[in-house]
């Protein structure tokens, strides 16, 4: 498994599972994670180096690391999962099949997990020797809690001889189980296995189109369905866009700072698009200096994006610092430790101030809002004034010091 960025390059690789193992199918969840499924072979019971493969579901963060990670299937059953969704409550849905052990029968299956990975109902199709074969390639969750599901039915203890295309929809009946609502089958001129995709609409349309007999015959079904479905909102969470500027030494220039947030738990930042309203841009979190003609001010824009696709933008309106006593004030305050501890304190520093009032410092969340609101004098600013954190939740942060000379931000982290 690997995560490339915009250019093709490699961010990060893993290798997951065994020989015979497969998680081909993935979606983002609106946490910033996102879930994989499919299977992995695992040893059988009593059968020396025989391997069967059990269903895989999986959670990874968009940095690789695992969040959590489930097997489904008995020991010696061919159990796989061909599809995973998120669903309404927080959770996944997924269908595959169940293949039973030293038979010829197989089951479609459904199953619904919470947001903590445990059994909420599941569903398998009927089984045994004169009960036709199902299996389940592709599972959709429904606003009403149900599931709307594509697959084929077999020919019974035949599990190469495909008689029907199969839709359904299934119903959670509250005491673990999804019985079928309604179900459809329509027959393929051939028998052979069904390929393509499908779509339903919010406006209930689905469209499955795609091919049977192996590519040598298109296929396209439209029908008006009741149902509609479950359409996570993967931007609930957005992120959150903030920017800071102070002069350089030379004071003809502008030094920013990316004060930003990922959005929901899981999520990160992979973009970082700067627009300094003079046609030119940058792409990163810290740009270069940026130089302005004296007395001149114009809209900076900074845009960032999230690994789910949902973007923020924050605009400022910064003039050229080109006073003797803006010259003089150092490029930023230190603020110290960072990261800092929830409910303990941070150290803000900032010297070569000229003599005048007591300076405010406003800290304020990623969104802008108004944290706390301090004044300190600018002898003890020097030697360095303590800032309380406690009350604060974990996140970005940025400190604003209002001198005479201007107004400086710095970044602060809370953990």
């Amino acid at each position: 498994m690997s995560r490339f960025d915009s250019t093709g390059a490699v961010v990060w690789q893993r290798t997951l599972g065994r020989a015979y193992s497969s998680l081909d199918k993935f979606v983002p969840l609106p946490d910033g994670s996102y879930a994989l499924a499919g299977y992995q072979s695992r040893p059988m019971t009593g059968g020396g180096n025989l391997v069967a493969p059990d269903a895989w579901v999986l959670r990874l963060t968009a940095s690789g690391d695992t969040l959590g990670s489930r097997y489904f299937g008995l020991p010696n059953d061919y159990d796989q999962f061909t599809d995973v969704r998120p669903s309404a409550n927080g959770g996944l849905l997924l269908c595959g099949v169940i293949g039973l052990a030293n038979s010829q029968q197989q089951q479609g299956w459904l199953l619904q997990l919470d947001s903590l990975n445990r059994v909420q109902w599941q569903q398998r199709t009927p089984v045994g020797s004169a009960v036709p074969n199902f299996v389940f390639y592709r599972c959709l969750a429904l606003a009403g809690g149900g599931a709307l599901v594509q697959g084929s039915r077999l020919a019974p203890n035949r599990l190469d001889v495909f008689t029907d295309l199969y839709m359904a929809v299934y119903q959670p009946n509250g005491v673990g189980g999804a019985p079928v609502a309604w179900q459809r089958f329509t027959s393929p001129p051939t028998t052979d296995e069904p390929y393509g995709d499908w779509d339903l609409s919010t406006r209930g349309e689905l469209t499955v189109s795609g091919s049977i007999d192996f590519g040598h015959t298109l296929a396209l079904m439209r029908l008006q369905l009741a149902e509609r479905p479950y359409v996570p909102n993967l931007c609930q969470t957005p992120p959150q866009a903030a920017l800071g500027f102070a002069p350089t030494a030379g004071g003809d220039s502008l030094r920013f700072f990316a004060l930003t947030g990922a959005g929901p738990r899981y999520a990160q930042l992979l973009r970082w698009r700067w627009d300094f309203g003079d046609g030119t841009a940058f792409d990163g979190p810290t740009p270069p200096p940026h130089r302005y003609a004296a007395g001149a001010g114009t809209a900076v824009r900074l845009t960032v994006t999230n690994n789910l696709g949902c973007t923020a933008t924050a605009v400022a309106f910064p003039f050229a610092l080109a006073t003797a006593a803006q010259r003089a004030l150092p490029p930023a305050p230190a603020v110290f430790p960072t990261p800092a501890g929830a409910g303990g304190t941070a150290t803000v520093q900032l010297p070569g101030l000229r003599p005048q009032g007591p300076v405010a410092g406003e800290l304020r969340n990623a969104l802008g809002q108004l944290m706390r609101r301090e004044q300190w004098a600018p002898a003890a600013l020097a030697q360095g004034v303590p800032l309380g954190l406690s009350g604060l939740a974990p996140g970005v942060y940025s400190l604003r010091l209002l001198a005479r000379e201007g107004t400086l931000v710095k970044r602060l982290v809370v953990q």
